[in-house]
């Protein structure tokens, strides 16, 4: 073997290895399949507690501010008194909104009427039209504010009938705002 045969195999021989080196755990030649990292250990030997993440920090298939961007969403704590006055207004809406859906009633002013009837005030009863489609489905979304924070909220169309009671919140009161 002559030397520039032997620098030529040499520097081969280097730059597969440095090569290989570059490749890492990530992926195995040849199986398909992509190497799975093993969790870092913490100094108290667990990995549990060397994979607890800190609020904020990305977790799942969430982006990493995720709760952030959400908090906007988030509704207030009921208290008692508003927790009975939600569930009390939720059990005279839902069978009049059960008339409407059986009757197939699902225009906005004949929901909007069914709660004004009830007896709630014109200014705490919202009703909007499903989503924001040029041409949405038929149905209404609906809220009323009760008590101090409670708010009735949900829907009626063919498929269903949906009351629940939640918290309101300051950003948008009762009916959170269509999102894309």
């Amino acid at each position: 073997m002559t030397r520039s045969r032997a620098h030529v195999l040499i520097w081969s021989v280097v730059t597969l290895v440095a090569l290989a080196g570059c490749a890492g755990p990530t992926a195995r030649p040849g199986t398909g399949q992509q190497a799975v990292p093993t969790p870092a250990v913490s100094p108290s030997g667990s990995p549990a507690a060397a994979s607890s993440a800190s609020p904020g920090a990305p977790g799942g298939d969430q982006p990493p501010n995720a709760g952030d961007n959400s908090a906007w969403k988030q509704r207030g704590e009921l208290s008692p008194e508003d927790r009975r006055a939600g569930d009390e207004a939720a059990a005279r809406i839902t069978p009049v909104l059960q008339r409407l859906r059986a009757a197939q009633e699902f225009a906005l002013d004949a929901t909007r009427k069914a709660l004004l009837d009830l007896g709630f005030p014109a200014e705490t009863v919202l009703v909007k039209q499903i989503g924001d489609a040029p041409y949405p489905p038929p149905g209404a979304v609906f809220a009323v504010r009760v008590g101090e924070r409670a708010c009735v909220i949900g829907d009626v169309r063919p498929s269903r009938l949906l009351v629940q009671v939640a918290g309101s919140n300051p950003e948008f009161g009762c009916l959170e705002p269509t999102t894309h």
